[in-house]
C-alpha cells in the first residue's frame, strides 16, 4: 500500500507546495481536491489544487512532471458534493464540475475520482435510492467511457443543523451499499473506505472489508473519537457533533492494527490517504503540518499507536516488539522502509526542519500562509475555509 494525504488540509498551498510538502513529509502519493472556484459552502469544500476548469495539454504534461521529478503520485481526484441536491440548479452545476473531474483524471492518467454520491436532505431512503437510480447510472456510464473509477466515501454528511435532518451522502452503511450496488452494477464503481464514519454510527468496520473487498478502489485513514457520556446525555437523535469528534488516526477509537490487518487478508495493495479534519491541528500553518506528521506510520505517535492496540488485542508491550509488532509491519504496508520507525525511546520534535531544501518562495513557519491561486494549476477562489 501507498500512502499519502488528502490535500483539503492544504488550503492556500499552491499546487506545487501542495506536492513539495508531500515529498518532504516522506508521502509517497496525494488525492488531490479539484474544487471549481469560488466561495465554499462548508468546511473542507472549496479547496482546488489542480484546475480542471483550465487543464490544458500544457498543464498536464507540467503537473505529471512535476509529480514525477518529486517521487509523489495522484492517487485520485477528489471532488466531493451533493450531486442529489434538492436545489436542481445546484445539482446540474455539481454534476457537471464531477464530469470535468472524470475528464481531467483520464488526462493526468489518474484513472480514479473520489467524491459522494449526494442526497436529497429532506427525501427517505427509498426515495433517494431512486433519485440514484436517475441520476447516477448515467455519471458512471460517463466515467466508463473515459476509463475512470469511481469511488464513493462513506461519509454522511451529517454532523449539525445545516445537514438536518437525513445527512448529505446516501450511501453510508453495508445495507444501502449493497442496494446502490444492485441498481448500478458497474465494476467502475466502488468505495473510498473511511472507517471512522463506522465508529460514531457505532457499527463494525472490519466486517464489510471483507463482503465488499471487490468494491474497495480507494481508502482514508481518519479516526473519531465517539463520547459515551455525551451520547448518553443527548441520545442518537441528536446532531452527531454533539456526542462524537473526528481526531487524526490513533487519537480516535479505531483499531489501526485490526483495520490494516484486514486490508492486507483481503489483498488490498492500493491507494491509502490521511484524511485530516482535527479541528486541533487547524489553528496554523505548522499545526497544520504538524497533523500530517504525527499521522504517519514513522511519527513520534507511532509507538504509541501501536502499543494501544496491541493492548486492545491482550498482548504484552515486550512480545509486540520482540515480533517487530505493528511497527514492522506498518514499514513494510505503507512503503516506508526507506525511512526509520522510531523505538519506544525515540524523541522525535513535532516540528522538526525537513531535510529537503525549500522549495523557491515557498513560506515557512514564521511567514504568512500563501496565497490561493499562485500557482498554473489552482485557481484562485473566495472561500477561507479548508475543502475536500
Amino acid at each position: 500500500m501507498k500512502l499519502g494525504f488528502v490535500s483539503a488540509i492544504l488550503d492556500g498551498w499552491s499546487f506545487e507546495e501542495m506536492i513539495d510538502t508531500a515529498r518532504d513529509l516522506g508521502f509517497s502519493c496525494v488525492e488531490a481536491a479539484c474544487w471549481p472556484s469560488g466561495k465554499a459552502e462548508r468546511r473542507y469544500a472549496g479547496v482546488s489544487h489542480i484546475d480542471v476548469d483550465g487543464l490544458t495539454d500544457e498543464k498536464s504534461a507540467y503537473i505529471l512532471g512535476y509529480c514525477k521529478e518529486r517521487g509523489v503520485e495522484l492517487s485520485s481526484l477528489a471532488f466531493y458534493p451533493n450531486t442529489m441536491d434538492e436545489d436542481l440548479e445546484k445539482r446540474a452545476a455539481n454534476i457537471a464540475h464531477l464530469k470535468k473531474v472524470i475528464l481531467a483524471s483520464e488526462k493526468l492518467g489518474v484513472g480514479m475520482v473520489t467524491t459522494f454520491v449526494g442526497r436529497a436532505t429532506h427525501k427517505t431512503v427509498e426515495e433517494n435510492l431512486e433519485l440514484f437510480r436517475e441520476i447516477w447510472p448515467p455519471i458512471v456510464a460517463f466515467a466508463e467511457e473515459h476509463h475512470v473509477k469511481v469511488a464513493i466515501e462513506n461519509c454522511p454528511m451529517w454532523f449539525d443543523a445545516t445537514n438536518w435532518p437525513g445527512g448529505q451522502n446516501l450511501f453510508t452503511t453495508p445495507d444501502i451499499w449493497r442496494r446502490c450496488f444492485e441498481i448500478l452494477p458497474s465494476p467502475s464503481f466502488g468505495i473510498n473506505y473511511d472507517p471512522s464514519h463506522f465508529i460514531w454510527q457505532q457499527m463494525d468496520y472490519i466486517r464489510p472489508l471483507y463482503e465488499f473487498k471487490d468494491r474497495i478502489f480507494h481508502v482514508h485513514y481518519k479516526d473519531i473519537k465517539l463520547y459515551p457520556e455525551k451520547l448518553a446525555r443527548v441520545g442518537v437523535m441528536a446532531y452527531p457533533l454533539q456526542y462524537m469528534e473526528p481526531k487524526l488516526p490513533g487519537l480516535g477509537d479505531v483499531n489501526w492494527a485490526k483495520y490494516v490487518s484486514a486490508l492486507t487478508d483481503i489483498g488490498y495493495s492500493g491507494y491509502t490517504c490521511i484524511e485530516v479534519e482535527d479541528r486541533a491541528f487547524e489553528g496554523s500553518r505548522e499545526r497544520i503540518l504538524d497533523s500530517l506528521r504525527l499521522s504517519k506510520p514513522d511519527g513520534f505517535l507511532s509507538h504509541y499507536f501501536s502499543l494501544r492496540d496491541l493492548r486492545r488485542e491482550g498482548l504484552s508491550t515486550a512480545s509486540g516488539a520482540a515480533e517487530g509488532g505493528p511497527l514492522l509491519k506498518r514499514r513494510i504496508l505503507w512503503d516506508a522502509s526507506s525511512r526509520s520507525t522510531p523505538t519506544a525511546t525515540t524523541a522525535i520534535p513535532l516540528s522538526r526542519p525537513s531535510t529537503a531544501s525549500p522549495p523557491p518562495g515557498s513560506a515557512t513557519s514564521s511567514s504568512p500562509p500563501p496565497r490561493a491561486g499562485r500557482s498554473m494549476c489552482s485557481p484562485t477562489r473566495a472561500s477561507s475555509g479548508c475543502g475536500r
